[in-house]
Parts: structure tokens; sequence; C-alpha cells
């Protein structure tokens, strides 16, 4: 993201990366997988504008990853049929709560699917806001 700011510097762009968030969650179309769950991990990129002139010493001027990681448990405790559901959600709420966002993607790996010779499946969505 460029351009000038009232000091005739370049704008910033932040990026956020929180990696490998791993759940034991519920999701699946199998009966199996809602009864004993299996592994599953979120990644998240979050890119918002940063102020040449911020410290960057305070929560306030960031993104508070623990904020993220809640937002991202709390759904993903919530079972869905489809890992492109579960993506879609996180990528929702994380819109909703950061209005700030200029560019979000979400990943979800669903670890060791019932499919003999698949070691994971994933989804993911971006967007430039």
């Amino acid at each position: 993201m460029k351009g000038q700011n009232s000091k005739g510097g370049d704008k910033l762009n932040g990026c956020l990366e929180i990696m490998d968030m791993v759940f034991h969650a519920f999701h699946g179309l199998h009966p199996e997988e809602r009864l004993i769950g299996g592994k599953f991990s979120v990644s998240c990129w979050l890119h918002y504008p940063v102020s040449p002139d911020a410290d960057l010493k305070t929560i306030e001027q960031t993104i508070d990853y623990q904020d993220v990681f809640n937002i991202v448990a709390t759904i993903v405790n919530n079972p869905v049929d489809l890992i492109e559901e579960l993506t879609k959600a996180i990528y929702d709420k994380l819109l909703t709560n950061f209005p700030s966002l200029s560019y979000l993607k979400v990943r979800v790996v669903k670890h060791d699917p019932p499919i003999k010779g698949l070691t994971l499946t994933a989804f993911e969505l971006s967007g430039k806001l």
C-alpha cells in the first residue's frame, strides 16, 4: 500500500502472521469424524496500515494475536461439515473484528482426512480489502 503521509513519507503496511494454530476438532461429513474428531491447523495473515510515525510499543497500535487466536478457537470449536465453511467463518469474523485490515488470508488444514492415501487437505481464502 503506497501513498504519502502528512510528512511526505511512504505509508506502511504491517502483516501479522499467525501460523499453525493447532486444534482437536470435530469437523467432517462422516459420523466418525464428528465422534472422535481430528487435528486441524489454522494460519492467518492479517495486513493492516501502520503509520510511519508509529513506535509500535503498545498493543493498541497493532493487532493483538491473542484476540485473533481466541476468535479462531471459538469458531473451530463449533463443528461444521466442510473445511471450506470453517475457513469462510473464520475469514468473515476476522474481517468483522478488525475493520482496518487491508488484506486477509486464512488457511485451514485438516490432518489425516478419512481418505486412504491422503495425509492432509487444506482450503485457503484471501482477499485485498
